[in-house]
């Protein structure tokens, strides 16, 4: 059953940014072979507001989904990844609880970074780490490596990774293998400030 975007679920468009990540079957340097998959990655949902539950609500249910700027079909999305602002001023007002209960509702798992609207007031840091383990995490499906950082500091909207964030991923990716993709996910940093590759062995992917 293919899938197509309702005019309510393009308008609220998760705030701005609402794409959907195809890797497709394909062999590695070592010929390791990699299975298709998709995932949606959306951004800034801002609960409470108002267009939140709806515009997750029209993904219940989501299958393939037909491209029309590219005329082609993508298998069904396995999970979501959610780059920040997933509140508009943190926890306040159940917005956290809210969040959960909506994106539960779509009936994948999902993963969720930290945006400067969730660390500027009363931070999600906390309720982040409680349920992923730390606010930059990591795990291994499909033969990739996804790994999610956090960018914004505490009461700070400017977007940095600390040395003991980019330390953290220094040694999370020396434990990934060359062969493997990477996906790195957070709210938006400018990325040439990054260079992985002297001391991870590997290049970080731009999705």
């Amino acid at each position: 059953m293919h899938y197509q975007m309702s005019a309510r679920f393009l308008k609220y468009a998760l705030g701005a940014c609402l794409a959907l990540c195809v890797f497709g079957l394909g062999l590695g340097s070592q010929g390791a072979v990699h299975p298709d998959f998709a995932f949606l990655h959306i951004s800034d949902l801002h609960f409470p507001h108002s267009g939140s539950e709806a515009t997750l609500a029209d993904l219940r249910g989501i299958g393939d989904v037909y491209l029309a700027p590219f005329n082609t079909t993508s298998t069904a999305p396995s999970f979501i990844i959610e780059t920040g602002d997933l509140t508009e001023f943190g926890p306040r007002n159940n917005a956290w609880e809210a969040h959960n209960k909506a994106l539960r509702a779509v009936g994948l798992p999902y993963y969720s970074a930290l945006g400067n609207h969730d660390t500027v007031w009363r931070s999600l840091s906390r309720e982040i780490s409680e349920t992923y383990g730390s606010t930059c995490y990591s795990w291994n499906n499909y033969g990739c490596h996804f790994v999610v950082l956090r960018s914004p500091c505490i009461q700070d909207p400017r977007p940095i990774l600390e040395p003991q964030e980019l330390e953290w991923l220094r040694r999370d990716l020396q434990q990934v293998g060359e062969d493997t993709p990477v996906f790195a996910k957070s709210t938006p940093v400018p990325m040439r400030n990054l260079n992985l590759r002297k001391s991870s062995g590997l290049t970080m992917s731009r999705p």
